[in-house]
């Protein structure tokens, strides 16, 4: 969680001030425990503020210091009614002590403890309910601010059409969406229908069978800059039945001397998108790094390395093997990978999956080993909390933490 220039909250997309938070009863943890809000703030831009409407709750974890407070206010209106007492008419009196003097003690300490009890009966009725504002809950493409002001704040692009109302009812028993969680899911479907439809308007006038040209791909590429300016995910859409997206393409197109100026452009924009999946396939699998591999590709591969990490498959080092340029291959040698089959087969703990992918451990000549003994150090140590398999983990394949701070340890440990 950060807290950026203007004093929101902010956790990637959700958008709510300190000042409705404290309105509404609620903490962004809460609020990104409700998973339609959690999924919704993954993808598009979701803006709290306070509701007009207020209501009443139950709410049953009342503090210590206020009943302390509640209490003290009893005894106060108790001592005082039962002082009060003794002021009261004589004919009132005598109904009910029969002018017996030595009564009248006992009768203003019992009026004043009948008057506190009374009092704290309905100053714990009063603590027992809470009057809070319903979180309204705006979702969109985008956000704008104005001025710096978040309160001044506007959706744009596709939004949901209605506020959504979210109420805190009590930490015990949960919060209430009303209508229901339903509405945010079915508010996410509409606007990525809508991103679907704009996306697919632009593109059929376009061949996409053309987009290995350069000049055809910028072209492209600036008119849905122009007509989709507030989607998010123009490279996550399909742009054919084969299952490319406009940035497995650009992987596509071959870098040649009469394209270069081009290309740059292309790479110039790019860049300039946030969130960028390096790690996407395209038509038949092939993943982004498997086409810069294949085509030895160097302006595209330090392109792409500046963002991510890439996920690490048993094909990349069939395809490293055969790289000519020793220059480009060094290259590849030296950039990160994260092996997310063995980290769930780690995490699962499930020793036949990590056993079937200890070959391709063992035998390959592009995974980095002391990349591979950290990563499998981390999840042992840091996510799974289990002994008996840590154990037998590194008595079965002492070489994947070998040469780790733990695995030392551990040798350490049966040598003696």
């Amino acid at each position: 969680m950060k807290v950026n220039s203007v004093d929101n909250t902010n956790f990637k997309a959700l958008h709510v001030s300190p000042k409705t938070l404290e309105e509404t009863h609620f903490t962004t943890q809460q609020l990104l425990s409700i998973p339609a809000i959690k999924n919704a703030s993954d993808r598009f831009e979701v803006r709290c503020t306070s509701g007009k409407k207020k209501y009443n709750y139950r709410c049953f974890a009342v503090p210590l210091n206020e009943l302390g407070k509640s209490l003290g206010r009893s005894v106060i209106v108790g001592v005082s009614t039962g002082a009060l007492s003794t002021l009261l008419p004589e004919t009132f009196i005598s109904t009910y002590v029969h002018a017996n003097e030595l009564l009248m003690p006992f009768f203003s300490v019992g009026f004043g403890m009948v008057a506190g009890c009374c009092h704290a009966i309905a100053d714990c009725i009063r603590l027992g309910y809470k009057r809070a504002p319903e979180l309204n809950i705006q979702i969109g493409q985008d956000i704008g601010v104005k001025d710096n002001n978040f309160e001044n704040s506007e959706l744009l692009g596709h939004k949901s059409d209605n506020n959504i109302a979210l109420r805190f009812i009590e930490e015990t028993r949960g919060f209430r969406i009303y209508p229901d969680s339903s509405v945010i899911q079915n508010t996410c479907h509409n606007i990525n229908i809508g991103e679907e439809e704009d996306f697919k308007k632009v593109l059929s006038n376009f061949d996409t069978d053309d987009l290995f040209n350069a000049d055809n791909y910028l072209k492209l590429l600036k008119t849905l800059k122009e007509k989709c300016p507030h989607d998010k995910h123009l490279f996550e859409h399909k742009i054919d039945k084969m299952g490319n997206t406009m940035l497995t393409q650009f992987f596509d197109i071959p870098l040649t001397d009469k394209n270069s100026e081009t290309y740059d452009k292309i790479i110039d924009i790019l860049s300039k998108e946030p969130n960028l999946d390096f790690n996407q396939k395209g038509y038949m699998g092939i993943s982004i790094l498997e086409k810069i591999m294949i085509s030895e590709n160097e302006k595209a591969l330090d392109f792409a390395k500046k963002y991510t990490i890439f996920d690490y498959y048993p094909e990349l080092n069939d395809i490293y093997v055969n790289i000519q340029d020793k220059n480009f291959k060094e290259k590849i040698k030296n950039l990160n990978f994260k092996y997310s089959d063995l980290t769930r087969a780690l995490q699962n703990k499930s020793g036949k999956a990590v056993e079937r992918l200890m070959p391709y451990i063992e035998y390959s000549r592009l995974l980095n080993r002391t990349y591979i003994q950290k990563e499998v150090e981390n999840v042992l140590y840091k996510m799974i909390k289990d002994n008996d398999f840590r154990v037998y983990f590194t008595n079965s394949y002492p070489q994947l933490i070998f040469n780790t701070k733990e695995g030392k340890a551990w040798r350490g440990v049966n040598k003696g």
